[in-house]
C-alpha cells in the first residue's frame, strides 16, 4: 500500500478472464503482510474465488481483494474465510507486481 509497510496478495491457480464470470476454484487464497503479522484467509466459498471482471483485476471474491482502476485497493470479507486488513475502506495502491507460476 502506498505510504505503508503493509503488501497484500493473493494467489489464483486458474485462468485470468475480463468477461464479468466467476472463476471456481477451491485453491485460491489471499494474504496480508504487514510489520510482523501475517494472515492467510482461504477461500470459502468456490463459486466466487476469483472475480473476472470487465475492467479490475486482479480481483479476488466478492470484495475480499479488488484492484479496482490499478490504482485502488479493496478489502472486505465475503467469500474468503477471514479478512486480511483491519478496515473495508479503500486505499491507494503503491505498486502492483502479478507472477505467473508454470
Amino acid at each position: 500500500m502506498r505510504d505503508s509497510d503493509e503488501i497484500l496478495g493473493g494467489y489464483n491457480p486458474i485462468e485470468w478472464k475480463f468477461d464479468g464470470s466467476y472463476g471456481i476454484t477451491n485453491d485460491s487464497f489471499i494474504f496480508s503482510f504487514k510489520n510482523s503479522d501475517i494472515i492467510l484467509s482461504r477461500v470459502r466459498n468456490e463459486k466466487d474465488a476469483i472475480c473476472n471482471g470487465f475492467t479490475e483485476g486482479p480481483s479476488f471474491g466478492n470484495g475480499d481483494l479488488r484492484a479496482t482502476n490499478g490504482s485502488i485497493i479493496q478489502c472486505h470479507k465475503e467469500s474468503y474465510e477471514k479478512p486480511i486488513r483491519n478496515t473495508d475502506d479503500c486505499d491507494v495502491i503503491g505498486e502492483i507486481e502479478i507472477f505467473q507460476v508454470v
